[in-house]
């Protein structure tokens, strides 16, 4: 990564970057990167969900600007179901629960002296237009800016601590419409935009 002039990475799956927190910051400073941040699927609505995200920012460790930088907490809001294809209808009690969780988890990363978001995505309980309103309606957890200019909420200046200008990593070359329709499952759109990248 360094070769090609990348400054940062994110942490990866398990074992892309030593696990232990104390290590990954000495393997960073080795090849002279910092730490992007971390993506965390977690099942919000459910109770739980709040110890994946307590583990992710035991993972992230203690923040130390000159080996990590400043990593973001990217959160998705996982469905608890395998796959990206289905996911259940949430009442207006899961809501509420996925939505506090939300600004519980940004409250825990800030008080760690980290930044959390949310990142919608095909296959999560918050992938549409409707589900980003929701949640920009009902928490406080930033979003990235392509999203909220996306579904209206960004006039190009944001309220202050809403902003999250995170990366657009997950954008597909196929809209999620197909596949949300179900015209395609969602290993063959990545396919697909794998193909095309």
């Amino acid at each position: 990564m360094r070769a090609v002039g990348l400054t940062a990475t994110e942490f990866g799956p398990t074992g892309y970057l030593a696990e232990d927190p104390g290590q990954r910051a000495a393997q960073l400073v080795e090849y002279g990167l910092s730490a992007a941040g971390g993506f965390v699927p977690v099942v919000l609505h459910e109770p739980g969900g709040m110890e994946t995200v307590d583990q992710a920012l035991d993972a992230f460790g203690s923040r130390h600007p000159e080996a990590l930088g400043y990593p973001v907490l990217v959160l998705a809001a996982a469905t608890g179901q395998e796959g990206y294809d289905t996911r259940p209808e949430l009442d207006a009690s899961g809501w509420s629960a996925l939505l506090a969780n939300l600004d519980r988890a940004a409250a825990r990363a800030a008080e760690r002296g980290f930044t959390a978001t949310l990142h919608p995505h095909v296959g999560t309980m918050v992938e549409g237009p409707d589900e980003v309103h929701r949640v920009l309606d009902g928490s406080g957890i930033p979003l990235p800016r392509l999203v909220r200019a996306r579904a209206g909420h960004d006039t190009g200046r944001p309220a202050p601590g809403r902003r999250s200008d995170t990366g657009r990593a997950g954008k597909p070359v196929l809209p999620p419409w197909p596949v949300r329709r179900a015209a395609v499952s969602y290993d063959v759109a990545a396919a697909v935009d794998a193909a095309c990248a």
